[in-house]
């Protein structure tokens, strides 16, 4: 009884690690178009989001439920998200049922333990999808097939089996492998004389049950499905490599930077299926042996295969279904092999457990929440009028702005899709496509969304220069929002009593690569604005005009960088506001004690070189040197000046220079221009150069500079005709 209780509280531990691991970050990531996908289908009326998911890919079952918790308790993306986190958690007793029937308790639990830190099951369980559902429906419905072995003649069991598979099927139809799984399970028991006659016909039965079950919907959704086409062909070997790499790591890309532990993890799997068979252990065969299997076996020949109902490409999701029953191989074999040696069962679970705990931080490095299409969505909120209209030029991403877009109600402006039922938008088309999204309106919000897969002329845009006025344009990295007035009036909120809106920011989070998009709003007076890292640096300024006649919102932004010092931020405003948040991912605040080897030079009295770091510090030919350059200016330069980086030696009868080696580029790969620079501020700028090949023996110096792209002129430097610093010089000897 004491040692029952032992595995009751190691279950509760691992059933809150599980749930934990799945809570962590679960709203810290924006909708991707599946997720967008999923909340525009039950936005629809219920006919209608039946009617479009009998034309898709997937059954109904997952989006009604969504359809009713949304209803209940609203549409953000943690709320979104959490019904997959309770169904990825309540697979966990469900995985240990499975293998306590199948073997010893306490390598049951350890088989709960590998799916609580999976990060392949975690990940979709974050997801506002229908996979975590099928994941625990397959195994509900293995524990379901299997418990009945022993209890066969038992017709609620087999109730129950019916109503999951039913349920199982109805949230996704790739999960009919798993009565594949079962009917080749059966085939297995019966040949080792583990069932008899009344199984097989409880069985019979029960696939009967379904088949009656699920006989409405697909007589309806039948006729309804799309023809498909066939996906891109993969070779087995990839689907065997992403496959096994899913269930190791969770990790889906750069697979061959992961082959030694795939391999690792693959001899462990066929060690523990090996075992089993050798131990005569039927039941698990049955289950652990033939499931898991069938995903890359399917897919792997859907790729080739031109299915008019389903034709994926080997995504990671399809490769989901049997986890659940997945990570009980290892525990097995573990079970088995304890039996032989307890250290060798304790060794291959070390290894399986390593391997999943060292695969899981790199999943949450990834999950953070980004603006997005949030500072859009408000800027429209702002300034929407009744009678307005919204043009999206997109392809299928527009599920991801609609999400965001919804979020106004009754609000909103009406939206029209262009291209409408064409390929893509051209020349010929333009003026009855826009007409028929327009009307008669007077003022149009269109809103580009990767608009160079549809609409790579530019047409759309083009249409609307030249019959309207563009009064408001913001950029959302490479996606615009434009406002188009017929009078070519600028828009403003009518004045109200009180104190103006507080300002906008959407996210606490940023990094390199990201744009603050604060909205600010203005009445008569303007407004300067001071972005200041904790330290106390002042990093950007910026001002905010005001309007005499009502209230404007300004879109301020902030471009974030590598060289953006990580750290707590705040922005000031002349009127009393502040907003804080955080940049991550970035270089530190870097101190003068910090730059590797400094080597001070002033620029043009404009800009100081405090120093370098170079890789390799002899370089051979064909070689790529990573040269790291620390920059500070005193005041923010006159002008934005590019980085030049060259080899140079002897003469080089290719180019006629003695140049052999060179990379131009405005400073931090062109995301941070000298012009925006702080006072003060060292800079980290990495440049890449390639040492020529055929570089000969000889005697090579590194220089950098900066110069004018305008002019070419380069800024002066002290004792140098050239405009060049002298790094480092180095020797190539023949052999070398």
């Amino acid at each position: 009884m004491h040692r029952k209780s032992g595995h009751y509280v190691w279950l509760i531990l691992i059933f809150l690690l599980g749930f934990g691991l799945r809570l962590y970050l679960l709203g810290d990531k924006n909708v991707w178009w599946d997720e967008g996908y999923s909340v525009w289908l039950i936005r629809m009326p219920m006919a209608n989001m039946l009617e479009t998911t009998a034309y898709d890919t997937h059954p109904p079952l997952y989006f009604i439920l969504l359809r009713w918790w949304v209803s209940l308790l609203g549409d953000g993306e943690f709320v979104l998200r959490y019904p997959s986190l309770l169904v990825g958690v309540l697979t966990l007793p469900v995985v240990y049922r499975l293998g306590a029937r199948l073997f010893e308790r306490e390598w049951a639990i350890f088989g709960t333990l590998l799916l609580a830190i999976s990060r392949f099951h975690i990940w979709w369980s974050q997801e506002t999808r229908m996979y975590a559902m099928a994941v625990g429906l397959i195994t509900l419905a293995a524990y379901a097939f299997i418990r009945q072995v022993r209890t066969g003649r038992s017709w609620r069991g087999w109730v129950f089996y019916t109503l999951v598979v039913t349920a199982m099927l109805a949230s996704f139809y790739l999960s009919v492998l798993m009565m594949v799984a079962a009917g080749l399970g059966v085939l297995i028991l019966w040949a080792a004389r583990r069932v008899n006659w009344r199984y097989m016909a409880g069985f019979a039965l029960a696939n009967v049950g379904v088949f009656l079950l699920y006989l409405p919907w697909t007589l309806y959704a039948l006729p309804r499905v799309r023809s498909g086409t066939a996906a891109e062909p993969f070779t087995p070997l990839h689907v065997l490599k992403l496959y096994l790499s899913l269930l190791a790591t969770g990790i889906s890309e750069d697979l061959d930077a992961y082959l030694p532990i795939v391999i690792v993890y693959g001899l462990i799997l066929v060690v523990s299926l090996v075992a089993l068979i050798a131990r005569r252990r039927w039941e698990a065969v049955a289950v652990l042996a033939v499931g898991p299997i069938l995903p890359p076996l399917v897919i792997y020949q859907f790729t080739w295969l031109n299915w008019r109902f389903f034709s994926p490409a080997p995504a990671a999701r399809y490769f989901l279904l049997f986890v659940g029953v997945g990570v009980l191989i290892p525990a097995a074999g573990a079970a088995m092999l304890s039996r032989w040696r307890r250290w060798a069962g304790v060794m291959l679970a070390v290894c399986v457990t390593g391997i999943a705990i060292w695969a899981l931080p790199g999943y949450y490095e990834t999950r953070y929440l980004r603006d997005q299409w949030k500072s859009a969505v408000d800027i429209i909120a702002a300034y929407a009028e009744p009678d307005d209209v919204l043009v999206m030029v997109s392809a299928d991403r527009y599920p991801i702005f609609l999400y965001e877009y919804a979020r106004l109600g009754s609000d909103a402006p009406p939206n029209h899709g262009v291209p409408d039922g064409s390929p893509r938008l051209e020349a010929g088309i333009v003026d009855e496509q826009m007409l028929s999204a327009i009307g008669d309106a007077d003022r149009v919000w269109l809103v580009e969304i990767e608009a160079g897969i549809l609409d790579p002329d530019g047409l759309a845009r083009a249409w609307m220069d030249a019959h309207n006025t563009p009064v408001l344009s913001s950029q959302f990295d490479h996606n615009r929002l434009t406002l188009y007035s017929t009078d070519g009036l600028a828009p403003i909120i009518s004045q109200a009593a009180g104190e103006l809106p507080s300002p906008y920011l959407p996210v606490q989070e940023y990094r390199p690569g990201d744009t603050v998009h604060l909205g600010v709003y203005t009445s008569t007076e303007q407004i300067g604005l001071r972005m200041i890292h904790q330290s106390g640096l002042v990093l950007a300024e910026r001002l905010a005009s005001g309007q005499a006649d009502g209230i404007v919102r300004h879109d301020i932004t902030f471009p974030i960088t590598q060289a953006t010092p990580r750290g707590r931020y705040t922005i000031e405003m002349d009127n009393g506001h502040s907003v804080t948040f955080h940049v991550t991912h970035s270089d530190p605040l870097l101190r003068e004690q910090a730059v590797p080897t400094q080597q001070r030079f002033m620029l043009g009295n404009e800009v100081e070189l405090l120093g370098y770091r170079i890789s390799p510090t002899m370089p051979k030919p064909g070689d790529t040197i990573v040269l790291d350059l620390y920059w500070r200016a005193p005041g923010t330069p006159g002008r934005a000046y590019t980085v030049f980086t060259q080899i140079v030696g002897p003469m080089n009868p290719a180019t006629g220079y003695p140049l052999w080696g060179q990379h131009d580029s405005p400073p931090v790969e062109g995301t941070f221009p000298t012009n925006q620079w702080p006072a003060g501020l060292i800079v980290r700028d990495r440049h890449m150069l390639t040492l020529d090949p055929q570089a000969p023996q000889s005697s090579y110096t590194l220089i950098v500079g900066l110069y004018d792209p305008e002019t070419g002129d380069r800024l002066s430097v002290p004792d140098r005709a050239d405009g060049a610093v002298q790094l480092v010089t180095f020797e190539i000897k023949t052999g070398d």
